[in-house]
């Protein structure tokens, strides 16, 4: 719905002309979103954000229409986004418990969601003022692709608050798709193979996962997760096709795993 609006081009065009003129709607969209996918390799492009490949307009406005003017101390449940502030190179939590606590820690929550959604390499940091401080936020992803152990750390503060234990956590952790038989790490590649690979190993979900699952235990611990060499692909593509792919993937895991999604749904409602 908000894809192309967010990343640009259209799907009305044959295959053919996608080949010869690009996705924008005309010849100089296309020139610019050819030159958005490149970037800016060497970095210094100040309209881009340094080397985004896509300026933030799109995304803004339609997270603005979507989360209005709502804040973050505003939502009716407890909820806890991660980000990372380039500025400082410090992991952050924009937690509603935080900014009910302080004002300081209070933000729209479009701008918490343009905080976490800011990917180095597609879109420029999030320009904000938190807990006193400017800050430059990016994509907490960067720091917990899987946010599953954070989301145990919260709990801690809440169960405890509610006069609660731990085992009272029922953690539900839903992955964004992998690739079956992927190695992160292969170790034989040249050093700007090996250098990429680090990267997507210090970016991997099996941390937060391994630790979420290992601090409330098996039993209190739902992953669901899409193994599907289709999921593969550019994160800033919106086309019809894709979201089509992606959709007859979660289709399939919700048909593989639908007993024990029931058996989820009957623990919630207890």
């Amino acid at each position: 719905m908000y894809g192309r609006r967010i990343f640009g081009g259209v799907d009305n065009r044959s295959e053919w002309d996608k080949r010869l003129w690009g996705s924008g709607g005309n010849i100089m969209q296309s020139v610019n979103l050819a030159a958005k996918r490149i970037g800016g390799p060497f970095g210094g492009n100040a309209l881009f954000g340094g080397n985004a490949r896509h300026t933030a307009e799109g995304l803004e406005s339609a997270l603005k229409e979507v989360f209005g003017e709502m804040k973050l101390s505003e939502v009716p449940t407890e909820l806890a986004i991660t980000t990372f502030d380039r500025l400082t190179s410090s992991p952050c939590v924009l937690s509603s418990r935080d900014a009910r606590l302080d004002s300081s820690y209070d933000l729209l929550v479009r701008e918490v969601a343009r905080a976490t959604s800011a990917a180095p390499t597609y879109f420029p940091p999030a320009k904000l003022a938190w807990a006193g401080q400017a800050r430059e936020f990016i994509d907490g992803g960067v720091w917990a692709n899987n946010p599953a152990g954070v989301a145990v750390n919260e709990s801690i503060a809440i169960t405890a608050r509610r006069g609660l234990q731990g085992s009272a956590v029922l953690l539900v952790s839903l992955g964004t798709g992998v690739i079956p038989g992927e190695s992160v790490l292969e170790g034989t590649q040249s050093w700007l193979g090996s250098a990429r690979d680090l990267i997507g190993l210090a970016t991997s979900v099996g941390a937060g996962e391994l630790l979420a699952q290992r601090a409330v235990g098996n039993a209190q611990y739902r992953r669901f997760q899409v193994v599907d060499s289709r999921v593969a692909g550019a994160m800033n593509d919106p086309s019809v096709e894709r979201l089509k792919v992606l959709r007859e993937a979660a289709d399939a895991l919700v048909a593989r795993e639908s007993a024990d999604i029931d058996a989820l749904i009957a623990d919630l409602s207890d």
